[in-house]
């Protein structure tokens, strides 16, 4: 009965610490320009995306940025609950993905390029407070390479 209360005290600690965690810059410094909508390039960047990067946000980023949140078992734990909703409410405030590409949320569709570009470029998302609870949201080599080529119009449609 005494360590009934690990989990519990491990995942408060864990949530709490996002309230008190700095906020990370990118150091990337770059601004990617979006196609502009109906040209070429747009096309190929939305079919790139509906079969490439689509698949792998969903998987990886989903329960943050989208209407769509899969919440874990410790989601109604009193603070954790609030800390939780306070994150992800920030997440989509910032990129919401819910509805595919483009993006809705704060910025343009260069900004949110550019954003994704240097999350992917720098390892910075998903957090680290998510990452110690849910270790398989860690993005591989493979699919941060093909974000970064896909925010910079290099992917194949």
């Amino acid at each position: 009965m005494k360590h009934a209360f690990l989990p519990i005290l491990l995942v408060t600690a864990i949530f709490a610490g996002s309230a008190f965690s700095a906020k990370e810059e990118t150091k990337t410094g770059l601004l990617l320009k979006a196609p502009k909508k109906g040209t070429k390039a747009y096309s190929a960047m939305k079919k790139a995306y509906d079969t490439q990067v689509g698949p792998i946000l969903a998987k990886k980023c989903m329960d943050c940025h989208s209407a769509n949140t899969r919440f874990p078992w410790y989601y109604r734990m009193p603070l954790v609950k609030s800390l939780m909703d306070r994150d992800i409410r920030n997440a989509r405030r910032m990129l919401d993905i819910t509805g595919g590409f483009p993006f809705i949320g704060l910025g343009t569709l260069s900004d949110h390029l550019t954003g994704l570009h240097a999350v992917a470029t720098d390892n910075s998302m998903p957090p680290l407070q998510y990452k110690l609870a849910h270790w398989s949201s860690r993005l591989t080599r493979t699919e941060r390479d093909l974000i970064i080529a896909w925010t910079t119009g290099k992917l194949p449609p």
